[in-house]
């Protein structure tokens, strides 16, 4: 939402916006997923330059996506800020609680992932045999129709033959029909 604030005495406009509050960690999430942002506001918390150190194209795609390749040379002994946040991600590489929980976030999403397939498929199957009925509703309603034009010709048959004076024996034999159903 944005608001434009007007003073009219000193006849200065201020903008503001209402945005999304970043301590929450579903903002801090979704912020986190543009690199570039990312990069800004880690910087920002970090008062220096962050490199790429977050980069997922450097996963250990052999192993799995819960570790990540980082050149060590690239941060000098001298930033601490950088070399706490490379321990504390080492500490969290090694630690069997932390390595449980990814392993069981893999679970979750690939089970998310596998029902969300299953949903669609059959989905898809019910639009399919949704498409297929719609079509046979159709092909009944023709064929109903159709009976019906038969219905009607059949006793506009039998009605020109009795009028014509054949008796409905006659008319029966000569139609095919039962005489009851004359």
């Amino acid at each position: 939402m944005l608001m434009i604030m007007a003073h009219t005495n000193e006849k200065k406009v201020t903008k503001a916006m209402e945005v999304a509050n970043p301590i929450y960690d579903a903002v801090f999430k979704y912020l986190m997923e543009d690199d570039r942002v990312a990069r800004t506001i880690l910087s920002a918390l970090l008062k220096k330059e962050v490199l790429s150190v977050f980069d997922q194209s450097k996963t250990n795609a052999d192993t799995n996506d819960h570790t990540i390749f980082i050149d060590e040379d690239r941060y000098p002994e001298d930033n601490a800020e950088m070399q706490r946040i490379l321990r504390r991600l080492l500490m969290a590489a090694v630690s069997s609680d932390i390595r449980q929980d990814m392993n069981v976030e893999d679970e979750y999403y690939s089970y998310l992932e596998q029902k969300e397939t299953e949903v669609m498929i059959k989905e898809k199957i019910i639009a399919q045999k949704d498409a297929q009925l719609s079509q046979q509703k159709e092909q009944l309603s023709q064929q109903k129709e159709q009976l019906s034009q038969k219905e009607a010709q059949l006793r506009a048959s039998i009605k020109m033959l009795l009028d014509a004076g054949l008796p409905p024996a006659k008319v029966a034999e000569s139609l095919g029909i039962d005489v009851a159903d004359i």
